[in-house]
């Protein structure tokens, strides 16, 4: 079941039931068919396994495929495609069909007889319930019960096997037949399709075999000649008269509308059904038939019966029927029996009546008449005093036994009759509603089980008696399926199941009565009671207060469990094999009940109850005395059949330990509990005092049917118990055994192979990670393991093999394995994950192993490997599986085995991870292989960043979503602490987008992936993961990613404002700039923010709301300025430039904090290149809208005309500006500029700078300055006129496209062909601009203009 979800049921029968279900990692619906081995015998088991073989074998569109199959300790569960209806339900709601629907049906059966008949394959049970409808309401054959292939020495077959209704004459004569009788069934029910019965129909099986032997089909007038031609051949009573294959297939009726199977000559066997046979195998039948016929004994079963009953209806007299009188006095009546005239029958006796074939009155007929011989697919089963009474009579109705006024339910008569009547197999549903709502049947039965429960324990014989009955009535009414609160309100009323538990328990200590030979049977019937209601409704819906209940009484079950198996006067050992399938009930109900039951339910067995786990294991030691008394116990005391009764008690042992420890796929709220039993079995099965019952536990690994049982006990207990695993180890036998199973010396059934072999990988890895070794054998076993590794077909297998071979490569084992074999078989494991048996050891996924494998590949080996895994598949497997671990892709939309569909409409998470497929620590060697594979194939990978909904961004985006983040910050303090991943989560996928940047990356590339990155919007998830997880000291990859987006495109400046905005993150990006927090995230934060200052003034309030710290006050600013770290002292002072490039609104800070002037100042000496030409550019901008800030930068003034001087072009330029603004509002400052130089210095550069952009700011400032008198007349006297004319007439002369100097021009020309392709770019630049060398003759005559005129008004 560890693959199937089970959904609903959707059928009940005789066999069992059947589910509605959906496999596990996949959207496929499934029919899953629970077939109970309990009841059953060995037989009856082999035919069910009989069944499945046949099926699996079976590929045909008008068949019921048979998908899966696989055994528990107490069921065959057979998975099937799921069909959408019923033949039989059309039938019974329509009654008969239109001959254009038949004939369509008739094709499609044709087809798939067509395909067993080609493989020598027989049906035998051919019927309209046997039909089922899949989508577009295409029939499909099923129930291969009595299926049978024939090779080609069986020619025909004698055995009965079938319906009544549908079966052919020479199988109601007990004739030999062949596939024949199967066309004959298919007339019967196209024939019933049509009319709506059957041809031969009546109500006692006897006339029907008559019909059916003798009488004519009777025809509808309104059936069409080719129907009625077709259905003539079919139902021919002579079986080599009968229409057969091949001629069925070209009969007008179906002829080319049959599809029939493709099937090479090497798949069919020899001399098929289909074909027309030769003379020779004609004549071997006939021989055949005749020699078959000669071994039956004349008149057989039906026939002889039939013979007999008309002999005795000439002879006898009519005799009164049993369901007619009141129930027969055990003395002799004087009275004559009374007439019936005027009573209600449940059945109408002899009379002809309208043929009603759906109330099974044939199957009846037949069941009683032939106990022996298998009815509507299953046997029937006679109880003594069941069907029939005392007198011979069929049982009486249960509403005969209603309590009235009158009457007293103490009769032993009416509660046994009560007993035959109650059972589910005789009343129906509304009859046990009945007596549920009737109190006083309710009080009754509640008063009679605490009487004779006193009695008992009094060791009273006739109490004894007394309560097996009451309880047999008890246990037969929790078989109802009806009104929940009716049986739930009659179970508290009679104190169910704590009445029986408490009884077991007094009886417990009751040595008197323990002694009395009926005890067994009592706890026989206490157990059974306990069972019912377990499986009944109520048992098996649970609320919160059932769950109370069932704990409760489990643990006061437990109080008894190993007395109950042990029991000396249990000499058949039944009680010891219901006292085990109870106590798995009970298990299973608190599988799934909430975690605080099971959890509070295991943990009580394992600190209160130990005692349980040597009980079972000595179920298991041979004892020639309980050997003795079994096979005394059993009909024929054969030495066989006590050995095959001993094999199956065995198995329900060790079903019974392996359902303490076992923990099923998916069902997590068992598993603490069941981790502190499994510890708590390993500790007993390590104990010294019971090495022998170890020892014969551990024997059982090496049984073919037991191993699979066994194994999950060993498993679950390795995974928690060092001390158990230690244990295995001092003895290396017990690990021969497990790598003798995986070498194949220990024959294992074909049904458990897969499961054994994956927890015999997963039981030696869990072993090694125990003991933190290699056990030396498992070291000489290597290369079996990698075999399995990179050979297996099984996922399962591939999986666990390669979780162990890491384990054995981490401790220092040298295993040689082909890359390309290493990653062909991960590719397979990858695609198709359908097959996983059990759940992982210590909560790792699935594929942990695998990717662990992989890891140390790619850390080890050359850098090929990461091609080699891109080009085998692997790669994009990967990104799939990691994406569904993730949990944002539903199964529905996503199925396992189809993992090349389109991620189309994937959206954000949708579901918690799934950690059982990846794990934790599994999502940490993905990413860790990612990491890998981008580092050494970057051009390979980064173009899966284009795709915003790829599987790629897809991924990264989940991984950095708020919901799963919280789902993994959210499990502190629990069971798995997953807090810590959080932030290596955040690191790793923020060095996975930092790749574009850090490479060559083309632009059109580049351009598709910030569009993905904007559409996936990773900066928002990216900034709120940060804020929510991260510390200053973790921030230098995220904060740098920040800042290539923000700085890449103006989209990200937006969004990075509007996600402060929305996240409320300024308080996190305060702590961002502290003092506290490394350079490389201050700087890189100043990055942000100067870009956001220089791109727009709308986010000034909110850069400001980060730079004034935690006490608004600018402190950190002040520290930033002064920093030590060159880097962060420029980009303070280029964000300070660019806060006032757009308007005066930060002047108003500087204003009140003086001292961050006096910083900025002073980084215009600092002998950083950086610094200065930032602090330059910020002076120049806090003087240039407004005089507000003049007097506090006139200290400045000497440290700009240093830098006039300054080697970096860009720095001049800045200081240029800088002085300049200082003079474009206000002459307060002229005084200041002239003692210092200030125009002279100006004049000089503008003349003879190397570079026009410096020429030209310089020319700039002068302009400004020469509005002020007191700057002219400097300038005048340094013959400025005379200079900028001689300047302007060399620029005028030299042409517009220099980008710099005339000297620098002219040398230029001379350069190399890079250099000649630069000075194209800067002419361009240059031209876009309006041509610097015009705009600087333009600003050189303006200049010369003002000082004209100064100098005028100076005269």
């Amino acid at each position: 079941m560890d693959n199937y979800h089970v959904l609903e049921m959707i059928g009940e029968g005789s066999f069992g039931k059947v589910y509605k279900g959906r496999k596990k990692y996949t959207g496929k619906v499934v029919a899953l068919k629970f077939i109970p081995k309990l009841g059953r015998s060995e037989k009856d088991i082999e035919n069910l396994r009989r069944e499945i073989e046949i099926m699996r074998e079976l590929h045909n569109e008008n068949i019921i495929e048979m998908l899966d199959s696989f055994e528990t300790a107490k069921e065959v569960v057979a998975v099937t495609d799921y069909a959408e209806g019923e033949l039989f339900q059309i039938l019974e709601d329509d009654g008969s069909l239109p001959e254009h629907q038949v004939q369509v049906i008739a094709a499609q059966l044709v087809s798939a007889l067509h395909y067993l008949h080609s493989h020598r394959i027989l049906h035998r049970d051919m019927k309209p319930q046997n039909i089922l409808l899949g989508k577009g309401g295409v029939a499909k054959l099923c129930d291969f019960g009595f299926a049978r292939a024939m090779s080609i020495n069986t020619l025909v077959l004698t055995s009965i096997k079938g319906t009544p209704l549908y079966m052919a004459p020479e199988l109601v004569e007990e004739k030999p037949y062949d596939h024949t009788a199967d066309l004959w069934s298919l007339g019967c029910i196209l024939y019933e399709l049509f009319v709506g019965t059957p041809p031969f129909y009546t109500n006692s099986i006897f006339q029907l075999v008559s019909l059916i032997i003798k009488d004519p089909v009777k025809w509808p007038k309104n059936m069409s000649p080719e129907f009625k031609d077709f259905l003539q051949g079919l139902l021919t009573k002579n079986p080599r008269a009968r229409l057969s294959w091949p001629q069925l297939l070209h009969h007008p009726f179906v002829a080319n509308k049959v599809q029939v199977s493709p099937s090479s000559s090497s798949e069919l066997p020899e001399q098929p059904f289909t074909e027309e046979p030769t003379p020779q195998q004609k004549a071997a039948r006939e021989k055949a038939s005749r020699q078959k016929a000669s071994n039956l004994p004349a008149g057989t079963t039906i026939m002889r019966k039939l013979k007999g009953r008309e002999a005795q209806q000439e002879e006898s007299p009519p005799k009164q029927e049993a369901w007619t009188a009141k129930k027969a006095s055990s003395k002799p009546s004087k009275d004559p029996p009374p007439s019936t005239a005027g009573k209600s029958e449940p059945w109408n006796s002899l009379k002809e009546v309208e043929p009603t074939p759906r109330e099974d009155r044939i199957t009846q007929d037949y069941a009683q008449e032939f106990p022996s011989v298998e009815v509507e697919s299953r046997k029937v089963v006679r109880r003594e005093g069941g069907a029939k009474g005392k007198e011979g009579g069929v049982r009486k109705s249960i509403e005969q036994v209603k309590l009235t006024e009158e009457e007293e339910l103490d009769s032993e008569d009416e509660w046994d009759t009560l007993c035959d009547t109650s059972s589910p197999e005789s009343c129906d549903p509304d009859s046990v509603a009945a007596l549920l709502k009737d109190e006083a049947f309710v009080s009754k039965v509640a008063a009679r089980l605490k009487d004779t429960s006193e009695q008992v324990l009094e060791g009273m014989l006739e109490g004894a008696s007394r309560l097996r009955l009451v309880y047999r009535v008890v246990s037969n009414i929790l078989e109802f399926r009806g009104d929940l609160d009716l049986l739930l309100a009659f179970c508290s009323a009679v104190d169910i199941p704590r009445g029986p538990v408490k009884l077991m328990n007094q009886l417990k200590d009751k040595p008197n009565v323990k002694k009395q030979p009926w005890c067994v049977q009592i706890l026989m019937d206490l157990t059974t009671a306990i069972t019912a209601f377990m499986v009944s409704e109520v048992g098996s819906t649970l609320t919160l207060d059932r769950a109370k209940t069932i704990m409760e009484v489990a643990l006061s079950y437990a109080d008894v469990l190993p007395w109950l198996l042990h029991v000396k006067q249990d000499d058949t050992l039944q009680l010891r094999a219901q006292t085990i399938v109870c106590f798995i009930y009970q298990c299973e109900a608190m599988d799934r009940s909430p975690a605080e039951f099971s959890t509070g339910f295991y943990a009580s067995l394992a600190s209160a109850h130990a005692d349980i786990v040597p009980a079972f294991l000595a179920c298991l030691m041979d004892d020639p005395i309980v050997m003795k008394k079994l096979q005394g116990s059993l009909p024929d005391s054969q030495l066989d059949a006590v050995s095959a009764r001993w094999e199956e008690l065995c198995g329900m042992a060790v079903g019974g330990l392996a359902e303490l420890v076992f923990i099923p796929m998916g069902a997590d709220s068992c598993v603490q509990g069941k981790r502190q039993m499994a510890k708590c079995v390993g500790t007993q099965l390590s104990l010294t005092k019971h090495k022998e019952l170890t020892h014969n536990y551990l024997r059982f690994l090496t049984s073919p049917v037991l191993c699979e049982n066994a194994l999950k006990t060993v498993y679950f207990c390795c995974q928690v118990s060092k001390e158990f695993c230690e244990y295995l180890a001092l003895n290396q036998d017990y690990i021969s055994i497990l790598l003798w199973i995986l070498q194949g010396k220990v024959e294992i059934e074909d049904m458990y192979q897969n499961t054994v072999y994956e927890m015999t990988l997963q039981t030696l890895a869990t072993i090694i990670t125990q003991l933190g070794d290699i056990p030396q054998c498992m070291v000489q076993s290597s290369v079996i393991f990698a075999a399995i590794l990179l050979d297996s077909q099984v996922a399962s297998q591939t999986t666990a093999a390669a979780l162990l071979v890491s384990q054995l490569l981490y401790h220092g084992v040298s295993i040689e394995m082909p890359t390309d074999d290493l990653l062909a078989a991960v590719h397979s494991a990858l695609t198709d994950l359908s097959q996983i048996c059990v759940r992982c050891p210590f909560d790792y996924g699935v594929l942990d192993g695998l990717l662990l494998l992989l890891c140390q590949f790619l850390s080890v080996g050359p850098s090929a490997v990461s091609r080699l895994l891109i080009e085998s598949g692997v790669w994009q497997k990967l990104w799939h599986r990691l994406l569904q671990t993730l949990g944002a892709v539903q199964p529905d939309d996503f199925p396992i085995e189809d993992i090349e569909d389109e991620l189309a409409d994937c959206g954000p998470i949708t579901s918690q991870p799934q950690w059982g497929l990846i794990s934790p620590s599994g999502l940490t060697a993905s990413l860790q292989i990612v990491t890998i594979v981008f580092t050494q194939e970057p051009y390979q990978c980064v173009p899966l960043l284009c795709n915003s909904d790829g599987v790629v961004m897809l991924s990264l985006t989940t991984l950095l979503s708020r919901d799963f983040l919280a789902f993994l910050a959210a499990s502190n303090g629990s069971e798995q602490d997953l807090s810590s991943m959080v932030v290596d989560i955040i690191l790793n996928v923020s060095q996975l987008l930092c790749f574009p940047f850090a490479l060559d990356t083309h632009d059109m590339l580049m351009e598709a992936i910030l569009s993905s990155l904007q559409q996936s919007h990773v900066l928002t998830r990216l900034i709120n993961a940060c804020m929510l997880y991260l510390k200053p000291e973790d921030m230098e990859v995220p904060l740098g990613l920040l800042s290539r987006f923000v700085l890449s495109h103006d989209a990200f400046v937006t969004e990075f404002a509007e996600a402060v905005t929305q996240l409320k993150a300024d308080t996190f990006l305060k702590s961002l700039l502290s003092l506290d927090s490394p350079p490389q995230v201050q700087g890189d934060l100043l990055s942000i923010c100067s870009h956001l200052a220089r791109s727009s003034a709308v986010h000034l309030m909110m850069l400001k709301q980060v730079l004034q710290g935690q006490k608004g006050d600018y402190a950190c600013l002040q520290q930033l300025l002064s920093s030590k770290d060159a880097t962060v002292q420029a980009r303070s002072c280029g964000m300070l430039g660019n806060l006032m490039r757009h308007s005066n609104g930060f002047y108003a800070v500087l204003k009140k904090r003086e001292d961050l002037v006096t910083s900025l100042l002073g980084c215009l000496t600092n002998q950083e290149t950086d610094v200065k030409k930032a602090a330059s550019y910020a002076v120049g901008n806090a003087a240039y809208h407004s005089a507000e800030l003049y007097t506090l930068l006139a200290d400045g003034i000497p440290s700009l005309v240093q830098l006039l001087m300054d080697p970096q072009g860009r720095t001049r330029c800045n200081a240029a500006g800088a002085l300049g603004n200082l003079a474009r509002h206000s002459s307060k400052l002229c005084t200041a500029l002239n003692k210092h130089k200030a125009p002279e210095c100006l004049l000089e550069i503008s003349c003879h700078d190397t570079q026009h952009s410096v020429q030209e700011v310089c020319l700039l400032s002068l302009r400004s300055m020469a509005r002020h008198s007191q700057l002219t007349q400097g300038l005048l006297k340094q013959h400025a006129i005379e200079k900028l004319t001689h300047l302007s007439e060399e620029i005028q002369s030299a042409g517009p496209t220099t980008p710099g100097s005339l000297s620098s021009a002219r040398s230029d020309r001379q350069n190399s062909a890079r250099q000649h392709s630069a000075r194209q770019h800067s002419a361009r630049q240059n031209s876009a601009r309006g041509n610097s060398a015009s705009v600087i003759a333009h600003h050189c005559s303006k200049l010369i203009m003002m000082l004209k005129r100064s100098g005028s008004a100076a005269v």
